[in-house]
């Protein structure tokens, strides 16, 4: 995937069996549970260690944009030492806004890696959604690429 894609409605369900290997499939998922027409929200697909499907939260409605502090903290209290997530991806849909981060966004992204990593919880990426474009801040800022698919960029 590039750093930046055209979107696609995407409505078939992907069965969670199936690992999430690179960032095309997790963006089907997040597609798949995205509001239509598009609207503020923020959703977080949960992976185990195999990076297969545990969950996906939804969390409607505007906030700040440092609001995916809290709703990353959320998911890191459930994490709380179990085991059991091994990953996620977050996606924040923007509609009226660039897809494009801003320089807050970029270290709001290295912010939340950290937080993550220092849990044992791999955060791949963070999709900035709006305007029919998809934003990876994993390739836009070269970061490590942790997906399961080796055929980095």
């Amino acid at each position: 995937m590039s750093a930046v894609t055209r979107c696609h409605s995407h409505r078939e369900p992907r069965p969670a069996s199936l690992a999430v290997r690179r960032p095309e499939d997790a963006l089907a998922v997040i597609l798949t549970a995205a509001a239509s027409p598009a609207r503020p929200e923020t959703i977080c697909v949960v992976l185990d260690h195999a990076h297969r499907g545990l969950g996906v939260i939804v969390v409607d409605g505007a906030m700040s944009d440092d609001g995916i502090f809290e709703i990353a903290q959320v998911v890191l209290r459930a994490a709380d030492g179990r085991g059991t997530i091994g990953a996620v991806v977050l996606a924040t849909a923007r509609p009226g806004r660039s897809y494009q981060p801003t320089a807050d966004d970029h270290d709001r992204w290295f912010e939340l890696r950290a937080r993550f990593e220092a849990t044992g919880v791999e955060l791949l990426d963070w999709f900035l959604i709006a305007g029919g474009f998809v934003a990876s801040l994993a390739e836009l800022t070269d970061s490590k690429w942790l997906w399961l698919d080796d055929q980095a960029r």
